[in-house]
């Protein structure tokens, strides 16, 4: 199964190519590319996983917060309160920046 983010960025890359013409301009292409894959990233809430690991959920006031499931309903993870409101929809974390070696 292909990636659906990937799938939504290609379809992007190809619109934005037809709407330039020949020869397009990489930064849009680019641009178009991630606007797509950031939108098909998010998933319907019942498809979340539910073994305690952390996810991204959007909620109101703020943008998004980090949540896992515990026993009976989604938590925040900085305070470990059960949400007020339940998200319709969730993303996987994305990975942590890679972190070089001090020099020394």
């Amino acid at each position: 199964m292909t990636d659906p983010r990937v799938e939504a960025a290609a379809r992007a890359v190809k619109d934005a190519m037809l709407r330039q013409g020949k020869s397009p301009d990489a930064h849009d292409l680019a641009q178009a590319a991630i606007k797509a894959a950031d939108v098909e990233a998010w998933q319907p809430i019942e498809s979340a996983p539910k073994d305690g690991a952390c996810i991204l959920v959007p909620v109101k006031h703020i943008g998004a917060d980090v949540v896992s499931w515990h026993m009976n309903g989604w938590r925040e993870t900085s305070n470990g309160l059960l949400m007020r409101d339940q998200p319709t929809h969730w993303m996987p974390l994305p990975p942590p920046p890679v972190m070089g070696e001090c020099d020394e």
